[in-house]
């Protein structure tokens, strides 16, 4: 990728591919090439065989942090993992359905309860093809609980929810959207999705719709962050 893409094209962008059974190897491969300015993101894949909030991670995360590397998190990952807490399932759909809807909420749980942002409070954390429309729901219950059982981590001082907003992104595809226009407009009313949302076209295929009817309800400014802004900024494009 460096040296076909990346070194002949300044306009390309990419992201460093890591191991997830070996830390140590992945941290050597963030120290040989984080510092190259192609390279804005670490890649890991969404499903794996221990939470990313476990602390056999951390040394991952504080090689990114220290790189200026934003940590994508994409859909799928290990079939030797079950996708779900109850174990494996028998068809292609409840595989599909738990990748972007259940695991990945247990990803960000985790994240968030072993206090990793806590203590890199410079990570960013991209969940790539993951959808959004759970986002809202998942912080309510999860802000819900803390309240009563903060004490068993001490180390998470803010609502769970603050930790998200600051710290994680998502990106617009796959989108599960309300058919209703007028439902649709509310969607800023559960999450900040101009602030929270990437433009992703996840070319060359599409899963149901798009999310230009999401645009369609956004003003102008919302429309840009979405579509560039808020990428530019998590990845420091024109900075690197």
């Amino acid at each position: 990728m460096r040296s076909q893409f990346l070194e002949r094209d300044d306009r390309l962008r990419g992201s460093l591919v890591l191991p997830t059974l070996d830390p140590d190897a992945a941290v050597a491969e963030i120290e040989r090439l984080g510092a190259h300015p192609g390279f804005i993101q670490v890649l890991l894949p969404v499903r794996t065989e221990a939470p990313y909030g476990n602390p056999r991670h951390h040394r991952v995360w504080e090689a990114a942090e220290r790189a200026g590397l934003v940590v994508g998190l994409h859909a799928w990952g290990r079939v030797g993992n079950a996708p779900t807490a109850s174990g494996f399932i028998r068809s292609y759909l409840e595989d599909y359905a738990s990748n972007s809807q259940v695991v990945v909420q247990a990803q960000v749980t985790s994240l968030v309860s072993e206090g990793v942002f806590e203590r890199f409070g410079a990570l960013r954390v991209v969940l790539l093809e993951c959808g959004f429309a759970w986002l809202p729901f998942l912080l309510w219950r999860f802000d819900k609980d803390w309240k009563a059982v903060w004490r068993e981590v001490p180390w998470v001082r803010r609502r769970p929810s603050e930790y998200v907003r600051e710290h994680v992104r998502l990106t617009t595809a796959p989108a599960h959207l309300p058919a209703d226009p007028a439902v649709l407009a509310r969607i800023g009313d559960l999450m900040p999705v101009t602030e929270m949302l990437l433009y992703a076209s996840d070319h060359p295929h599409r899963h149901g719709g798009g999310i230009e009817p999401l645009l369609d309800v956004l003003d102008d400014a919302g429309r840009r962050a979405i579509l560039a802004g808020n990428a530019a900024a998590l990845y420091g494009l024109g900075t690197r």
